[in-house]
C-alpha cells in the first residue's frame, strides 16, 4: 500500500511510469506474480530506496519466493530509456531462485535485478560463487 506522500509524488512524476509500481511492494510482488508464475513470490518488503527527479527510482528489496528471501532491485525509469533497457535485457544475467537474473517489464519501464546480478558491480557474480571465490584464494 502506498503511503500519502508516496501518492503525491506519483501523481506529480508522469515521465516515470513504473513509479507507481516500484513504491509498493504489494504491486511489485503481483507483478512479479505475472511475469513470473513459476518463481512462486509472495510477499515483498522495501529495504532501500534512492529517486531521482524526472529521472528514475531505484528500490531495493527483500523478496519471499517459495518461503525463502531473495535479495533484488527494481528500478523504474523514463520511457524514453526502454530502448536502452532493452539492450540491457538481452544479458539474462546468473539466474537464481526466481529462475531469471534480470526481468524488463516493458510496459511500466521497470528492471529487475536479483541477486548477485548488477549492471555496475559485475565482479559481484564472481563474490557471490563459492568456486569462485575458492579458486581465487588458492584453495
Amino acid at each position: 500500500m502506498l503511503l500519502p506522500a508516496d501518492a503525491e509524488l506519483i501523481a506529480r512524476e508522469a515521465r516515470v511510469p513504473g513509479l507507481a509500481t516500484v513504491l509498493d511492494p504489494e504491486a511489485l510482488a503481483a507483478a512479479l506474480r505475472e511475469a513470473l508464475p513459476g518463481a512462486a513470490v509472495t510477499g515483498a518488503q522495501i529495504t532501500y530506496i534512492k529517486y531521482r527527479p524526472k529521472e528514475k527510482c531505484l528500490a531495493g528489496y527483500r523478496l519471499d519466493a517459495r518461503g525463502a528471501a531473495v535479495e533484488a532491485y527494481a528500478a523504474a525509469y523514463r520511457r524514453e530509456a526502454l530502448p536502452e533497457l532493452q539492450l540491457a535485457s538481452k544479458d539474462p544475467g546468473r539466474s537464481g531462485p526466481l529462475g531469471v537474473g534480470r526481468l524488463l517489464l516493458e510496459d511500466q519501464a521497470i528492471a529487475l535485478s536479483v541477486f548477485p546480478n548488477d549492471d555496475r558491480l559485475g565482479a559481484l557474480r564472481l563474490l557471490a560463487d563459492t568456486a569462485s571465490r575458492e579458486r581465487d584464494r588458492g584453495v
